[in-house]
């Protein structure tokens, strides 16, 4: 092999050594990560209950961890993770770093983060400034679901006593005001017992559940029943009739 041909073999082995030096220094190198446990956590700032994590190369035995260059605690085998509590820290800015040692000897230094620690009542408005927008959109949202039921239900005209309805993906439920069955709102809220509605005949807000079919089925049998020929929406008078025919249809066999 002529000089021209040794200068580019070596040149390439060259090349293949640096490329490899990235790499291994990042598997050598010591990654801490911060991890929210409980209490509030956003924009740089955090209040609470919180878990330290450092990962590193396959002979690390030991990792100190630091806030502000003081140690606070100590993991011996993996996972290297130590949990603290930001009020046994004074509010303010503070640097979270770690310091790991192989089975070799060797000694590294993790990546720092700064966050800074909120007091309790600080970490409470600002968890004030997150909820409060969302919890307004959220009761925008029910509104206008409840609204557009409404208006849809009066465009549409009342719905005759006895009517076989579509129930949809949804499923329907019975209303407990005025007991006429109707369909449940895909935009209804869901809430731990059901799901927030109002009734698009009566108008009334309720937490209600979706009901078999053959109950539904069943309710409007109990408004043909009640109603006058069945073509009337039933009225204020005309409650308690449909309740009590709703409740003697569930009992037929």
């Amino acid at each position: 092999m002529n000089r021209r041909g040794f200068a580019a073999l070596a040149l390439l082995l060259s090349l293949l050594l640096l490329a490899g030096i990235p790499s291994l220094a990042q598997e050598e190198e010591l990654q801490l990560r911060l991890r929210r446990d409980f209490g509030y956590g956003g924009f740089g700032e955090i209040q609470g209950l919180f878990t330290m994590t450092a990962t590193g190369p396959e002979d690390l035995v030991r990792v100190e961890f630091l806030v502000d260059g003081v140690p606070i605690g100590a993991a011996t085998q993996a996972p290297f993770k130590l949990q603290f509590h930001t009020d046994n820290f004074p509010p303010g800015l503070h640097t979270l770093s770690a310091v790991g040692y192989t089975a070799g000897g060797r000694e590294l230094r993790s990546n720092e983060t700064r966050p800074e620690f909120l007091s309790k009542e600080a970490a409470g408005k600002g968890m004030t400034k997150v909820l409060l927008p969302v919890i307004g959109l959220v009761v925008l949202l029910v509104v206008g679901m409840a609204l557009a039921t409404l208006i849809t239900a009066r465009r549409k005209g009342p719905v005759p006593l006895g009517q076989p309805r579509k129930y949809g993906f949804s499923g329907g439920t019975i209303c407990r005001r005025c007991a006429r069955p109707f369909a449940l709102s895909p935009l209804g809220l869901n809430l731990v017992t059901g799901k927030l509605v109002v009734c698009p005949h009566c108008g009334k807000w309720q937490v209600a559940r979706s009901l078999p079919l053959d109950v539904l089925r069943a309710a409007e049998a109990a408004e043909a029943a009640a109603g006058d020929g069945g073509s009337a929406v039933a009225g204020a008078g005309d409650d308690e009739r449909l309740r009590k025919a709703l409740d003697d249809s569930r009992y037929q066999e």
